[in-house]
Parts: structure tokens; C-alpha cells; sequence
């Protein structure tokens, strides 16, 4: 539901009429169930590490004003807990929220820097992640010293 409300899948946008039921295809998602959603999805990627994994890929299919508050804050407060899996669910959904380029976001990434997280993934041993991290740790730079 909440891709669906953020970035449909425009590759297979059969996907959504026939796998969902026609009461899930009525339902719709204000903002506040958005922003709920995307604090209870961290929560329990905070609280059950090992489905970790499997919230941060759902937390990263929330839009990004309501997502980026609770991934930065679950970056925070676990980054250094998360297994590479969930860790590179978490780049790839900060680097959808980072992306955007909106107001939210950017005043969230400089209240929050991410910035240590990122780099000890982007030195890590892990190819994926290190490349996505690296990545993502540059724009989050030039957003955080001002140049984005």
C-alpha cells in the first residue's frame, strides 16, 4: 500500500489490481497513516534485527517526506546493529528520500547527519553496499556542508 501511494510500479501496473483485494484498492493513505506507518516500520526494524531487513525494504517504499525522519533516527540510533542486508535497504531508501530534493528532507538530513553511518558502510567489505553508500554519502555531504 504504501508504494502504491508513493512510487507505483509503473513497469507492472497490473501488480497492484491483481494482488491486492478491491477493498485494498479503495483504500487510501493520508498522510498521517504515511508518516504512522513509516514510524511503526522503523520501530520494528529497531526491535526484531533479524527481519530488519525485510521493514527497511518496506519503510523504503513510503514516500519520503514521512519516511526520512524515522530512517534517520533508526540510521542513528542502530546503523551500527543492522546486517548488511538491512543496511543496504536503508541506503537505498535514503537515496530516494535524498533524491527528492525537497524541504522536508533536506532539513531533516541537517538535523540528522547520516554522514558517520554511511562512511563506515562505504569502507566496509561488503561491494553492494560499500558502492551505494559511497554514493549516497556524497550527496549527503554536499546537502549537509550546504552545496544542495
Amino acid at each position: 500500500m504504501l508504494e502504491r501511494h508513493s512510487r507505483p510500479n509503473t513497469a507492472a501496473p497490473e501488480l497492484y489490481d491483481e494482488n491486492l483485494s478491491r477493498a485494498l484498492l479503495r483504500l487510501t493513505l493520508d498522510d498521517e497513516r504515511q508518516r504512522a506507518a513509516a514510524h511503526y516500520l522503523a520501530t520494528l526494524a529497531q526491535n526484531h534485527p533479524e527481519s530488519a531487513a525485510s521493514y527497511v525494504y518496506a519503510l523504503g517504499r513510503c514516500p519520503p517526506e514521512p519516511m526520512i525522519e524515522p530512517l534517520l533516527r533508526l540510521l542513528a540510533e542502530q546503523g551500527h546493529r543492522l546486517d548488511s542486508e538491512a543496511a543496504y535497504q536503508a541506503v537505498v531508501a535514503l537515496e530516494t528520500c535524498v533524491k527528492t530534493g525537497s524541504a522536508a528532507v533536506l532539513a531533516a538530513l541537517r538535523a540528522r547527519d547520516p554522514a558517520p553511518i554511511l562512511a563506515r558502510w562505504a569502507d566496509g567489505d561488503e561491494d553492494d553496499l560499500g558502492d551505494r553508500a559511497d554514493r549516497v554519502l556524497e550527496q549527503v555531504e554536499k546537502i549537509v556542508g550546504g552545496n544542495g
